[in-house]
Parts: C-alpha cells; structure tokens; sequence
C-alpha cells in the first residue's frame, strides 16, 4: 500500500445549487446588484441626464422584455423597490471603489443619499449603488469582486420609499448615465450614450458562485478520493454535475462527468492518490468562468512518495476543459517536492490580491521545515491569465506569520479562504 493512507474519504460540495436563467456572455457584463426584486421604475430614454424629479411618473417605454414599464423624466438608471430597508446590495462586476459615502455630506436627503460607486476598468464603465443605510461596508479604494455586499438598501436621499437606485455611466468619474438593458423599443435608441445590452445573461441573473461555462447556472463538483478507477485502488475521482433550469442533472454526458488523473491529461490515475481529497472552485484566469483546483495529497511526484500534487482544470463555454489545464508541484513553486509532505490535503479560493482573479491557496501539512518534522506549510498561487502563475510558501515564524513552526503542527491541514 502506498504510503500512510489519509483516514478520511472526502467528498466536498463546491456549491450550493440557485436556479439561473439561461442564454449568455460569458466572462462580460453585470449581474444583478439585489436578490428578489424586481426594477419599479425603468431608465428615461428621452432625457435621462436631466432633472425633471418626479414631475412626471407616466412616461412608457419598451422593456426588454416586451411588456410596458414606466419612468419619471430624468431617471438615469433603475430603481428597485424593497418595502423595507437591509436588504444586501452586491456589486454587479469587480472594480474598485471609487466612492462611498453621501452625496451630500450636510444633508442625508438629497441627491442619492448615501450611495457606493465602482469603477470597472476592464469595461469602461462605472456602476451606482444608491439611496443605501448610511452605514460603510466598503471603504474608497478598496478592490471589490463581482457578488460582494457592498452595504444595504435604505431610504437616504431624495427618496419616497426604501429602494435601491442602480445606475451605469460611461467614465469613471462622470455623469453620463447607460441603460444596461440598451433599447428595444424600436427605431434608434433616442439616448445615443447607450451601449446595448450590458447584462452578462439573458435576462439578467445574480452572480454565480461556481460556474464551469458562465452559463447562468451553478455547477457542482464532488470529490470521491476513495473512487477506484480502471482497476486501480482509491485512484480518486472528481463527480462533475451541470446545473440546469431543473436543478442539477445526470441525464447524458454533457451534464455528468466523472474527473480522474487520466482524464485531466497529466500524470495518470494510480492506486492511493487520492485524487479529490481537497477540491476548490474559482476564476484563476480572470476569463469570467470558474476553473477547478484538485489535489492528490498522496501521489508519488519522481520517487518521493506522498509528495503531493494539484490538478487545475480550466473553464471554458463547453465547461471544464483539459485542452490547457494545469499541474501544480512544489518544486514549481518555488520549493522542493519531499516524500510524505502531502501537498493538496487541502485548498481554498479566494482573491486575495484584490486583481479581480481568484488565487489558489495549498495546504502541504506534513511539510518539513529545515529539519522539524511535520510543521506544515501553505502554498499561494496566483491568479493570472492565463494561467496560476507565481507563488508564495507561508510557514510560521516566516514573512512576519504568527508563532513558530514545531514538529507536528501540520499547519496547512484545512483552511478557510474568504473575506472577513
């Protein structure tokens, strides 16, 4: 038998399932900035950029949809009415802050009221969150991912009832407002500023937590460390399962696929690797579709046994692809692979560079640190397009981390990577 086995057969869900819409342009657009309402008041056409405050709620237009909305002139964007105040507010892209506060530092009613704005570089576009509770969440510069809550929905400003005012604009700091939906009532669009259709599905839906395709639905991933595969003994696999307007699906190939070592096209499937043993789900290459990360804490790298190894496996508009996936050892990461340091025992996913690409953290708990057995150690790899590309080792005691490393600490053995 290969090694010292790990006593536990994991299986980890990477997602929990919500129901989407389908039709879309992966990697692009915005998403939904509230859950479970549903746009009162629609953007003014005619004159958006000019004030004609509530003077006039009747204007008709064409929704994008077909049926008959309603604006008042001068609105510049899309209100969503909540009845009461607290409800999240996400960002609609990745940016960065560009403004939170109130529009009016000596008079929490005018204007917007207390409002967050992000500028969203990749598109050239920025997006207005307004009339929120005056309480920060964000601060002003900080990078901000696509789903994140920027604050609450309130009643600051010039409002007559608690909503979200949600707005897009052509520049960073200007006023020139877009209608995200663009036009569909005929002829030329009467505003000229507009861009078409801006939301990254059709219709819009909010954003996802873990999707291969970016096709508005969220897949799921389940590791079986424990699977036998062609013959082998606990090879390992990963159980990839497609989400659908009926929830998750089985029913032919395209929407079920069971992952090994083989498949993936680097290294094979070999008895006791453990392939699946830790799985982790995120946009490495920044392309708008969630990628795979998989380890195999005990698969022979050379002839170090129990060295440990990554599987990346990258998104595509088909879903997870092999055709340019990734494997990560730690003599590429700037360290040295060693017998029995278990590398992928556990992984995690989040943007810690603040880059609008997901990064990669490793746990390899029975790391050796200079001649201390076991002390343990966490590999961070970065996401880049296109691909993961530089690294950083943490251990205690290192680059300022907390404590010292001692002989089995394990450090690195699980791990949460997420926003606090």
């Amino acid at each position: 038998m290969k090694g010292v086995r790990l006593a536990l057969i994991a299986v980890a869900i990477l997602a929990a399932l919500v129901v989407r819409p389908s039709g879309t342009t992966a990697g692009a657009g915005v998403t939904l900035p509230i859950t479970g309402f549903s746009v009162g008041s629609w953007f003014d056409h005619t004159s958006p950029a000019v004030s004609g405050l509530y003077s006039d709620n009747s204007t008709t237009m064409t929704r994008h949809d077909g049926g008959t909305g309603y604006s008042y002139n001068g609105h510049a964007g899309l209100d969503y009415p909540t009845s009461q105040q607290g409800y999240s507010v996400m960002a609609a892209a990745s940016g960065i802050v560009e403004f939170v506060g109130l529009q009016d530092p000596q008079d929490r009613t005018k204007g917007f009221g207390f409002y967050v704005r992000l500028w969203h570089s990749g598109s050239s576009y920025s997006t207005l969150y307004g009339h929120m509770q005056q309480q920060g969440v964000v601060t002003q510069g900080q990078h901000v991912s696509r789903g994140q809550v920027l604050g609450y929905s309130g009643n600051t400003g010039q409002s007559t009832g608690p909503h979200l005012h949600f707005g897009v604009y052509t520049t960073q700091t200007g006023w020139t407002p877009i209608d995200p939906y663009g036009w569909s009532g005929g002829g030329s669009d009467p505003w000229s500023a507009d861009r078409g259709y801006l939301w990254s599905t059709n219709p819009p839906s909010y954003p996802t937590v873990c999707s291969f395709d970016a096709n508005g639905y969220e897949d799921m991933a389940a590791g079986a460390d424990g699977e036998g595969v062609s013959g082998t003994t606990e090879a390992g696999a990963v159980e990839e399962m497609s989400g659908t307007s009926d929830g998750l699906k089985a029913t032919s190939p395209s929407d079920d696929f069971l992952w090994s070592q083989s498949a993936t096209g680097e290294g094979a499937s070999e008895s006791y690797d453990h392939f699946g043993y830790a799985v982790a789900c995120g946009d490495f290459n920044g392309d708008g579709r969630d990628d795979l990360a998989v380890g195999a804490p005990l698969e022979d790298v050379g002839n170090d046994t129990d060295a440990g190894l990554v599987n990346v496996i990258y998104g595509s508009a088909g879903g997870l692809n092999t055709s340019d996936d990734q494997e990560l050892r730690q003599d590429a990461l700037g360290g040295a692979f060693e017998a029995g340091d278990q590398m992928g025992s556990a992984l995690g996913a989040c943007d810690f560079s603040g880059d609008a690409k997901d990064d990669l953290a490793v746990g390899a708990p029975a790391e050796d640190v200079n001649t201390v057995a076991n002390a343990g150690a966490i590999n961070v790899i970065y996401g880049s397009s296109p691909h993961l590309s530089g690294a950083q080792q943490w251990c205690q005691g290192y680059n300022g981390m907390a404590d010292g490393y001692e002989a089995g600490d394990r450090l690195g053995n699980a791990f949460a990577a997420c926003r606090w």
